[in-house]
């Protein structure tokens, strides 16, 4: 995007559940590092993730469209 956030749409699919009808955590994770990942290489900084946590807020339905979003905060 023109301020440099990179974004990303994913369908989720009830195959991909966890607990019934939500999504799994794992592959929510996994999204979230491969568009925070995404991010830095294409600004061309060489990264791959050591450690990641996650604080998950709220159900993510195993139906939809997923739009995720990653920025550098460079305060």
């Amino acid at each position: 995007m023109d301020d440099g956030t990179m974004t990303a749409l994913f369908e989720a699919h009830p195959a991909l559940q966890g607990y019934d009808g939500i999504l799994h955590g794992g592959l929510i994770g996994a999204l979230l590092d491969a568009v925070m990942t995404h991010l830095l290489l294409h600004r061309g900084i060489p990264a791959m993730t050591a450690e990641i946590g996650i604080r998950y807020m709220k159900p993510v339905p195993c139906t939809g469209t997923m739009h995720l979003a990653a920025r550098m905060d460079l305060e």
